[in-house]
C-alpha cells in the first residue's frame, strides 16, 4: 500500500493547479485543509487505503451538468458553473480567510463548460479541465458531501415532520429538578465541559450554572467565555429588582406571565442569560414553559388553530427610556414561525407589549387569532407543562428566547433587606450564531466526532 504522503510526492506536473500558461502551487483539494491533509498524511502510514466511490464521469447528454456514478447504483448531476464556482486552488480561492476570490458569475459566466473531466488514478480525485486552460480538483468525499437531489428523490432529513430530531422536548415530569446544569468554575476552564454545557442548551433550551460568583458583571465573563453579546436598548447587559419608575414590570415585585422578550424587535435575541446575585424575597419562583413541546401538542391536538398561529403575523411594540435614551420599537411577526423544512424554527410571543393596532386582518380574522391563542394559552398554562424553581445566588439560567416562555411568581420582601436588593438578577443576550460557531470551534479544538455539528446555522432547527 503506498501512503498518500509518498502519492502526493509522485504527482506528476499535469496535476498542479494550471490557469493559462501559470503553474500555480498546487494546493490543498476541495474537502481538505492544510492542518487536516498533513494529519492525514501522517496517519495514512498505517492507514488502509479509502475505497474509490465513483465508478465513472461523463458529460452524458445535457450541456450544462457533469454526470457522477456512483458505485452503489446511484448517479448525480452537477451543474458545471457550481463545480467552477467551487474551485478551490489559490488562484481561485484564499485558504486563509475561507473566501472566493473569484466570482464565477461575474467573472466568467454562466455558459462555462468542462473541456475534459477524468478521475485519478487511485479513483478518489475528480479532475476537471477547463476552456481556458485552469484545471480544479475535487476530492469523491467533497462530491459526495455537496450532491444534490434528483428528480423525485427524497432525502429523509429529519424523523419528525415538525421538531429537529435532536432537540429534546420536555415538560414537568421530564425536567422538573432535573434541568441540566454544569459548574461555573468547569465551564470557564475546560473547553469539553463548555462544549457540552452548550449543546445541552440547543437541544433543550434551557439549562442551569451553578457556584458562579455572586456580584456584579460575571454575566459578561461568561459571555466573554462563550464568545460575543448581543447589545439591545436595554445596554450591554441590565439588571431586574425592583425600581421606584420602573419601564419594565420585571422591575416590579408583580406576577409575570409566560412571554419571551423583545418580540418586537426585527431579529429577536436567541438566547437570554439570567445570573441571580441576591435573593433575599419570599416568592420570585422562575417558570418556565417548552413551546417546541407545546406547539406540537397543539398542532395534534387543534390543527386549525395551528395553522392560524403560523399565519397571523401579531403586532408589538414598545416605547420608553432605557440604557441608551429615548427608543420606540415596533415588529410584526406569527407566533409559530416555521422554516424551509416546514419544521418549528421560532416560538415567540409577549402579551405584555401586543399592540393594540392588527388592522392589517379582518375582525373574522383578529377573532380566529383569538380562539387559536387562547387554545395555546390553556396549553402553555396546564401544569403538567411547566418547571419553576427558584433561582439562589450564584445561579445562571440560560434559555432559548426564540423557544421557551419564561415568567416569574411575585414576591415580597423579607426581613430588612432594602427593596432594590430584595431579588437582583444581571441579564445579557446572546445570539444563536455565536453558540454555534463557538460548539464547532470546540469540535474541531477537541477532535469530537459526535454529536454532529451542522455547518450552516439555520440546519440547526
Amino acid at each position: 500500500m503506498i501512503g498518500l504522503s509518498k502519492m502526493f510526492s509522485k504527482f506528476p506536473k499535469s496535476l498542479l493547479w494550471r490557469s493559462g500558461i501559470k503553474v500555480l502551487r498546487r494546493a490543498t483539494p476541495a474537502g481538505f485543509s492544510k492542518e487536516a491533509s498533513s494529519s492525514f498524511i501522517k496517519d495514512d502510514i498505517t492507514a488502509s487505503a479509502p475505497k474509490p466511490l465513483i465508478q465513472n464521469v461523463s458529460k452524458g447528454d445535457e450541456k450544462r451538468y457533469l454526470k457522477i456514478a456512483w458505485n452503489d447504483g446511484t448517479s448525480s448531476r452537477f451543474p458545471y458553473i457550481f463545480l467552477r464556482d467551487n474551485c478551490r486552488c489559490p488562484e481561485c480561492f484564499d485558504n486563509a480567510s475561507k473566501q472566493h476570490i473569484l466570482h464565477t458569475v461575474a467573472d466568467i459566466g454562466l455558459d462555462i463548460e468542462v473541456k475534459k473531466a477524468s478521475l485519478s488514478k487511485d479513483g478518489l480525485t475528480l479532475k476537471c479541465l477547463w476552456p481556458n486552460g485552469h484545471e480544479s480538483m475535487y476530492t469523491q468525499d467533497w462530491l459526495r458531501d455537496t450532491r444534490m437531489r434528483e428528480g423525485n428523490e427524497t432525502r429523509p432529513r429529519n424523523f419528525d415532520s415538525l421538531i429537529k430530531d435532536e432537540l429534546i422536548l420536555w415538560d414537568r415530569a421530564k425536567l422538573q429538578d432535573k434541568v441540566p446544569s454544569h459548574d461555573y468554575s468547569g465551564l470557564m476552564k475546560d473547553d469539553k465541559n463548555l462544549f457540552d454545557f452548550l449543546y445541552a442548551l440547543y437541544q433543550h433550551g434551557l439549562v442551569l450554572v451553578n457556584h458562579a460568583p455572586a456580584k456584579d458583571g460575571v454575566i459578561m465573563e461568561m459571555a466573554a467565555r462563550i464568545g460575543w453579546n448581543r447589545r439591545t436598548h436595554l445596554g450591554e447587559y441590565w439588571d431586574v429588582k425592583i425600581e421606584d419608575d420602573p419601564t419594565h414590570l420585571g422591575s416590579t415585585a408583580k406576577f409575570l406571565h409566560f412571554h419571551t422578550d423583545l418580540p418586537y424587535y426585527s431579529t429577536t435575541p436567541t438566547i437570554q442569560a439570567l445570573h441571580c446575585i441576591q435573593q433575599s424575597s419570599e416568592g420570585g419562583r422562575s417558570t418556565f414553559v417548552d413551546g417546541f413541546n407545546v406547539v406540537k401538542q397543539l398542532k395534534r391536538i387543534n390543527p386549525d388553530a395551528f395553522d392560524v398561529l403560523t399565519d397571523f403575523y401579531v403586532r408589538y411594540s414598545d416605547e420608553g427610556n432605557d440604557a441608551f435614551g429615548e427608543y420606540s420599537l415596533g415588529f410584526s411577526a406569527p407566533i409559530i414561525k416555521l422554516n424551509k423544512f416546514g419544521r418549528v424554527e421560532h416560538f415567540q410571543c409577549s402579551h405584555f407589549v401586543m399592540s393594540e393596532t392588527q388592522n392589517d386582518y379582518s375582525p373574522s380574522e383578529v377573532l380566529a387569532f383569538y380562539d387559536a391563542y387562547y387554545q395555546l394559552t390553556k396549553l402553555l398554562y396546564k401544569s403538567e407543562n411547566v418547571v419553576d424553581f427558584r433561582l439562589q445566588p450564584g445561579q445562571v439560567a440560560l434559555f432559548q428566547n426564540t423557544r421557551v416562555m419564561h415568567g416569574r411568581s411575585a414576591y415580597e420582601v423579607i426581613g430588612e433587606t432594602s427593596v432594590s436588593a430584595a431579588r437582583w438578577l444581571q441579564g445579557t443576550f446572546f445570539e444563536h450564531d455565536v453558540i454555534f460557531s463557538k460548539l464547532r470551534v470546540l469540535q474541531q479544538k477537541l477532535g469530537l466526532k459526535s454529536p454532529r455539528i451542522y455547518k450552516q446555522s439555520d440546519d440547526f432547527f
